[in-house]
């Protein structure tokens, strides 16, 4: 395997979490390191970038599960599964249409049962098997997690969920791989990456200044309860928008190509991060809608993070059966997220000490 590239496991002190045993991916020659946690919902939990000779940490939240913030939000970039954003039944959304109070749980039916599914599902609190796979051109963590009574009081489906982190070409790619049991029904789905920027990426720009960029085409409008309104707005964010605009802070983009979901965050004092997501359907559909896939954007400029979220499926799309995925029994559902990063010349002392 070459020098500049390594995958190893270490064990660190973490605030409000001792003793984690992390996989730390490193490309020392592209400048890109990576750390996944597996007993944390195996997710990714910091993501660094060499800018000259200093390294630069561009996840908000890194390493620190002592607490979350004013919102509710600690950072990072969790899994998100079997659901994305909110989940209520129609009792729920009846009684908050009568009242003007806000259900307590996300809660899903499957037949005449309800299950509490949990806000983005439930994969970010489980601990993940995980092994290491490295080459000479890449090296990798495979993370793991499976069906069990506990999974199944919350969501009734038979599952494999496989992640695999590799680190190559100074990139983060996240091949994510689902596999249904034996069900007795297709497996209905969402999934996505509540991946959380800190903006500015460097000490000496402003969340202002910051800039994002997608071909998107589509804004998916919201009602009150976070959930898809059926309205759709018409925009173009082909050329750099600024965050100045709050308006970006809050918003769900469809609209897209398959070819083209992609979504830019630029820094113009130090970086600029793409990603990008599809799925590898080997000439299969499991749904049928190309705007299932998203990116939902939400930020917070005065705590300084941005999320940028690859999403395929809806809010409540377990409750509607609209934009989820649906698994035939003992089938495969793969997907594919790249976290790029670019650096801009001339940009080594924006970052600060």
């Amino acid at each position: 395997m070459m020098d500049t590239l390594k995958c190893e496991p270490i064990e660190q002190d973490l605030p409000g979490w001792p003793h984690a045993q992390l996989v730390r991916l490193s490309d020392e020659e592209h400048g890109v390191r990576g750390t996944i946690h597996p007993a944390a919902g195996a997710e990714i939990s910091s993501l660094e970038v060499r800018i000259g000779d200093r390294w630069q940490e561009i996840l908000y939240g890194a390493l620190d599960y002592s607490s979350t913030e004013p919102d509710g939000w600690g950072g990072r970039a969790p899994t998100l599964w079997p659901s994305v954003g909110h989940s209520y039944t129609e009792p729920q959304i009846a009684r908050w249409k009568q009242t003007g109070i806000r259900p307590s749980s996300n809660q899903v039916c499957f037949g005449r049962s309800v299950f509490e599914v949990g806000e983005h599902g439930f994969v970010r609190g489980l601990n993940w098997e995980w092994k290491m796979n490295n080459s000479s051109q890449s090296c990798s963590v495979i993370c793991a997690v499976a069906s069990s009574e506990t999974t199944k009081a919350r969501y009734p489906f038979d599952f494999e969920l496989v992640v695999t982190y590799t680190l190559t070409g100074g990139s983060v790619l996240l091949r994510y791989e689902v596999i249904a049991g034996w069900n007795d029904t297709p497996m209905p789905f969402a999934i996505g990456n509540h991946i959380a920027f800190r903006l500015p990426f460097g000490s000496r720009g402003s969340f202002d200044s910051c800039m994002i960029r997608t071909p998107g085409r589509q804004i998916l409008c919201q009602d009150e309860l976070c959930l898809l309104s059926g309205e759709t707005l018409q925009v173009d964010l082909s050329k750099e928008v600024l965050l100045a605009n709050r308006r970006f802070c809050d918003l769900i983009i469809g609209g897209y190509q398959r070819a083209e979901t992609w979504f830019e965050v630029i820094d113009p004092a130090s970086l600029a991060v793409r990603l990008s997501h599809t799925e590898m359907t080997d000439g299969k559909t499991y749904h049928a809608q190309e705007t299932d896939s998203l990116f939902v954007l939400w930020g917070d400029p005065v705590l300084g993070y941005f999320c940028p979220e690859p999403w395929v499926g809806m809010p409540n799309s377990l409750n509607t059966r609209s934009g989820c995925v649906f698994l035939p029994p003992a089938e495969r559902f793969v997907w594919r997220v790249q976290v790029s990063p670019h650096r801009f010349h001339n940009v080594a002392q924006s970052l600060g000490d």
